[in-house]
């Protein structure tokens, strides 16, 4: 029930941005050639709830990642550092994909392989671990991004144990 209740706050979040901002205050367009090669390859910060559904090892986290939205193919490519107040760490690379819902807001799947070490974080099972995500940004005239995500990591059943975790995180991303 607590992750139904979660999933419906989040989706109220998305529709409440994007009624609630005017077109006239944001820019972006998606599809044209000419603007893939001039879009901005970013460079993210969040901050985050780690294991904020299950709760048994909560904390805090830091996320920093490279985008490479120059690069010429629709999945773009991206790398990142995931640590936290117990001392996980996630280091990993993996794909995105932009979708534009309007002229300034974005859905941003994405999917990343990494490795994870424990220390005194919650145990995942196994070093090799899959990040996916769902993030939700509004992109300003200057191209800096504001956003929202969820993600889950887990083993994929590699492990013994597959607990997994997910974390729910705020993004500035700026434009490089």
């Amino acid at each position: 029930m607590f992750i139904i209740n979660t999933i419906n706050k989040v989706l109220l979040f998305a529709l409440i941005l994007l009624f609630g901002f005017s077109n006239k205050s944001f820019s972006g367009s998606w599809g044209n050639e000419n603007e893939v090669k001039s879009e901005s390859n970013y460079l993210s910060f969040s901050i985050a709830l780690f294991d904020f559904i299950q709760n048994y090892n909560a904390a805090i986290e830091g996320r920093t990642e490279f985008r490479f939205y120059r690069a010429s193919i629709p999945l773009k490519p991206l790398s990142g550092i995931m640590a936290n107040s117990d001392g996980g760490l996630l280091l990993y690379v993996g794909l995105l994909y932009d979708i534009p819902v309007s002229s300034f807001l974005y859905v941003t799947p994405s999917f990343s392989p990494g490795l994870y070490y424990k220390s005194n974080s919650k145990e995942l099972g196994f070093a090799l671990n899959f990040r996916s995500q769902l993030e939700i940004s509004i992109k300003f005239e200057n191209n800096f991004r504001f956003g929202i995500s969820f993600n889950h990591i887990s083993n994929g059943t590699l492990g013994d144990i597959n607990p997994g975790v997910e974390s729910l995180a705020l993004s500035a991303q700026f434009p490089l």
